[in-house]
């Protein structure tokens, strides 16, 4: 299995499941992002681009897992409460030295 954006490379598959849809998922440890390793505990952010003006929103979290769909989808499941989010559009947040 691929990442259909070949800027995202992950670890090894792990797990397989079945979302009720049909579609399959596995699990992995990583994925690695322009430069950013993305992996359970690592905190994101990520911001709300629908909302219009003062109204959007900035999220902040922590990874809790991370999957590859069948489809090629790489997304992580965070402490925010925003179901999964796809890698590629959440931010790494560094920790300050």
């Amino acid at each position: 299995m691929k990442p259909k954006n070949p800027n995202i490379t992950i670890s090894e598959l792990g797990e397989q499941n079945t979302f009720v849809s049909g579609n399959k998922n596995w699990r992995i440890e990583w994925a690695d992002y322009k430069g950013k390793r993305f992996e359970k505990g690592v905190t994101v952010k990520w911001f709300d681009t629908e909302a219009r003006g003062k109204e959007q929103k900035e999220y902040i979290g922590k990874i809790e897992w991370l999957i590859i769909i069948d489809d090629g989808s790489v997304q992580v499941a965070t402490d925010m409460p925003l179901g999964r989010l796809d890698v590629d559009q959440i931010v790494h947040k560094a920790k300050k030295k």
